[in-house]
């Protein structure tokens, strides 16, 4: 409390131009202390103020952190469940790839690598039923398919274009062609140099 207070040789220097009048009515505002003059209100609210405080430092020690409780058990570990969900999934993933063909896995990769994985072992069961029927169960076109996405970088898969870019395959006339002998399969070579080959 001795920041708001004055002592008397501090007041006598600070009214000594001020009338009786004023002195008067300062005198009304200010009261005697053992330490030398304040003004109550002032001194109550810093005393109120401090008190406020003191009680809002001693609550946080006190109080444990997680001061609510759930209404249900299961409801507890919630966050350790849902790691617990992650993992598995990952873990089904992982067992899942192992099966599948070298072209899937090196996609599967390349999903990872773009942030964008594939998160449940249903997914990845999804995305092969797509790639079987984009590509009629023929395992060139479907590595075709994937080396495409790959080098585009896209998280999806789709038909190939022809090589003047204009239409989509037909996939079922593309695979009678090449299983008729009609047309014969291009190299990787030839799928990325087609303006060459053409010439």
């Amino acid at each position: 409390m001795r920041n708001i207070c004055i002592s008397k040789t501090q007041l006598k220097f600070f009214t000594k131009r001020l009338s009786d009048e004023e002195m008067e009515e300062l005198q009304m505002v200010l009261t005697e202390t053992k330490q030398g003059f304040q003004i109550s209100w002032v001194a109550e609210s810093i005393e109120k103020r401090k008190k406020y405080s003191e009680s809002r430092r001693n609550n946080r020690k006190g109080k444990p952190k997680n001061i609510s409780k759930t209404y249900d058990s299961h409801m507890e570990n919630e966050d350790v469940n849902e790691n617990e969900i992650k993992d598995s999934s990952k873990n089904e993933i992982e067992k899942a790839k192992k099966e599948l063909p070298d072209f899937v896995q090196e996609f599967i990769e390349h999903r990872k690598s773009i942030k964008k994985p594939f998160k449940t072992k249903l997914q990845v069961e999804k995305w092969v039923q797509k790639l079987n029927s984009l590509s009629k169960g023929n395992e060139a076109l479907a590595r075709k398919i994937i080396d495409n996405s790959i080098a585009n970088g896209w998280q999806g898969i789709f038909e190939l274009e022809r090589s003047n870019g204009d239409t989509r395959i037909h996939v079922d006339e593309a695979i009678e062609n090449i299983k008729s002998g009609k047309t014969k399969q291009k190299t990787e070579w030839e799928w990325n140099n087609p303006k060459q080959i053409n010439q």
